[in-house]
């Protein structure tokens, strides 16, 4: 691959795919109040949202974490929400560059 520009196009590639499985698995724990389980996903999602540079996605990830791991999970539906949102948007701008960065490839 090209280097830097390799490896952010496979970093925002899995993003893209994996964002929905994400989303299933943090409802799923909030459906049944495992908040350990919130924590630990929440906590991988942050930083991988962080090095894409969805920075208000990360943070809504950093707080649902720490909600996970004081065991708080009042509002944590309505965070969910606000994540969607902000993860669609994410997801979107990726789309966007990586449908860019291809059409710039070809000759």
């Amino acid at each position: 691959e090209d280097g830097g520009l390799g490896l952010a196009r496979q970093l925002a590639e899995s993003f893209v795919k994996s964002a929905d499985d994400h989303l299933r698995k943090l409802q799923g724990a909030i459906d049944v109040g495992n908040a350990k389980a919130i924590a630990q996903t929440a906590h991988t999602l942050k930083s991988s949202s962080a090095n894409l540079g969805a920075a208000r996605l990360s943070a809504h990830y950093k707080d649902l974490e720490q909600r996970g791991r004081e065991g708080r999970l009042d509002g944590a539906l309505t965070l969910l929400d606000a994540i969607r949102r902000e993860q669609a948007l994410a997801a979107q701008a990726l789309r966007d560059l990586l449908h860019t960065e291809a059409e710039l490839a070809q000759p």
